[in-house]
């Protein structure tokens, strides 16, 4: 599946701004600033891919994309968050499963 960003320009200068957002403390953990999410998730609106996840799962996936990428200090490579996202997004398909709502039943016997 491929997956990319919308506009290359726009992408940088929001991943500028959740570098700046974003740090890693004595324990080796990533903090983040308050409103990093608005950020992250102008970021994820740039993203065009067909998953067919729920909003919420993907939005999450992202996030998790976005910080396993600055841990590994390749935050600065626009495409080491899509492939991280790819990965994290095909992992999460693997589990997911279809159910199927029952609304009411009829008896058809006479």
């Amino acid at each position: 599946m491929k997956i990319k960003w919308e506009n290359d320009s726009y992408p940088q200068s929001l991943l500028k701004d959740i570098r700046d957002q974003l740090s890693i403390n004595e324990s080796g953990n990533v903090t983040q600033r308050i409103g990093i999410d608005f950020s992250i998730d102008a970021l994820f609106g740039r993203v065009i891919h067909s998953f067919s996840l729920d909003y919420e799962v993907l939005f999450s996936v992202f996030c998790e994309s976005v910080i396993n990428a600055y841990k590994r200090g390749r935050l600065k490579n626009l495409d080491c968050i899509l492939d991280e996202f790819q990965k994290l997004c095909e992992d999460r398909l693997k589990l997911k499963n279809e159910y199927v709502l029952v609304t009411s039943l009829k008896n058809d016997k006479r």
